[in-house]
């Protein structure tokens, strides 16, 4: 899109909040004009995100101050990256304790059962964070069994337990009484998981380590939660088990995105993002909330079950997720989407997101529907080329007796 002038933009925005109104006064409307003029929108908004990237910073670095955040709320930065958010804190300051290293991983392996609990912040927050609520109302595809149990490694490296400002915002329970938590701190969004268990009668055994410190590797229905040591690059921690494909991957999401969150220290996500045991069947790049976003299509090798996945493109937040939806009983329906050729927009006639940010907010059409917004043509097309593929299969296997 060329330059256009002040009375131009002034003039799409006129008919673009036109149109809204007539779709909340229920009136007939032209929905293919409408999306033009979102998506022109939509591109006059990165042409003046773009020309502010493009002012000398010594232009205003006299004018630059530290400016301390005040709530958890952290507003989206003028740019089509995600990036993480500041730090108002010093160096969190934890306390290693070095011990013998625990015993590696299994290179490959896959019932019980368990519960999540939320917890309110009891400090004054203005926005809830998303992980109190990431849990509920998950489908259930059911994994293989397999006889290790969750536990905390003995013996394996531990740090100080969350001090003050640090909020409890989610729990699990295992079997055996075996449970994890998820503090987090607003100020820096420092995130530390705390593995507890059974000693003795009365007491519990306690574990801790900030997220940055570990990383995640899959064997069926387990998820180990590792870390380098000189004897191995993926040193056991704790052992997680899971009894559904769901409940797995909302935590490997939960695990990345709080971690990505860090202002204290960087982890990358190239290590662990993708999970063992699932193959990746597509990825290009959408328009997302403003954002540039890469888009996955994962299946399971061991259930079938399929989801789509947003994460970060690029930049410190590269992999982070921004949502994952689970599609296995989406996918087998011939209407579940449609497309026009040549157009770089599919719309799906549901989609239930699972949100890892407080700030993302699903766009969707007049009536409903959902729509991804490819880069490229090309990126549509193949995604509707690959639906249409496993739409047939699991057609088929469905159809089998």
């Amino acid at each position: 899109m060329g330059k256009r002038t002040l009375t131009m933009r002034l003039n799409i925005y006129e008919l673009f909040a036109y149109g809204l109104c007539k779709i909340l006064l229920r009136q007939s409307h032209n929905r293919d004009h409408i999306d033009n003029l979102r998506h022109q929108i939509f591109d006059l908004q990165t042409q003046q995100l773009h020309g502010r990237r493009l002012i000398a910073l010594t232009e205003n670095f006299n004018t630059l101050s530290l400016v301390p955040v005040q709530q958890a709320v952290i507003k989206q930065p003028p740019s089509t990256e995600r990036m993480r958010p500041p730090s108002t804190s010093s160096q969190d300051s934890w306390e290693t304790v070095q011990r013998p290293a625990a015993p590696s991983p299994p290179g490959s392996s896959p019932t019980t059962t368990f519960s999540t609990t939320s917890h309110a912040s009891s400090a004054k927050s203005d926005t809830t964070h998303w992980a109190r609520k990431i849990f509920a109302d998950l489908p259930a595809t059911m994994l293989d069994d397999d006889p290790k149990t969750s536990s905390s490694y003995e013996g394996a490296r531990t740090s100080s337990l969350p001090g003050p400002g640090y909020e409890k915002i989610i729990q699990i329970k295992f079997p055996s009484d075996f449970r994890i938590q998820l503090h987090w701190r607003s100020s820096d969004h420092r995130c530390k998981i705390v593995c507890e268990w059974p000693e003795g009668r009365r007491s519990m055994g306690k574990s801790c380590m900030p997220l940055d410190e570990l990383h995640i590797r899959r064997a069926g229905p387990l998820l180990y939660l590792c870390y380098p040591t000189v004897v191995s690059t993926h040193t056991c921690w704790a052992i997680l088990k899971f009894t559904s494909y769901e409940m797995l991957i909302i935590f490997h999401c939960t695990f990345l995105s709080l971690r990505s969150h860090d202002s204290v220290r960087h982890a990358s996500n190239d290590p662990d993002y993708e999970l063992k045991g699932e193959s990746e069947e597509f990825a290009g790049t959408i328009r997302d909330g403003g954002f540039r976003h890469a888009l996955r299509l994962y299946r399971d090798k061991s259930t079938n079950a399929m989801r789509l996945v947003a994460s970060a493109l690029d930049g410190d937040m590269k992999h982070c997720p921004i949502w994952t939806a689970f599609i296995t009983h989406f996918i087998s329906s011939p209407t579940w989407f449609r497309w026009s050729r040549d157009s770089s927009t599919v719309y799906l006639a549901d989609l239930r997101r699972h949100v890892f940010s407080s700030q993302y907010s699903a766009h969707m059409c007049a009536n409903g529907e959902h729509f991804l917004d490819f880069e490229r043509d090309r990126d549509a097309k193949d995604f509707v080329k690959t639906i249409d593929h496993f739409g047939e299969e699991y057609r088929q296997m469905a159809s089998v007796p």
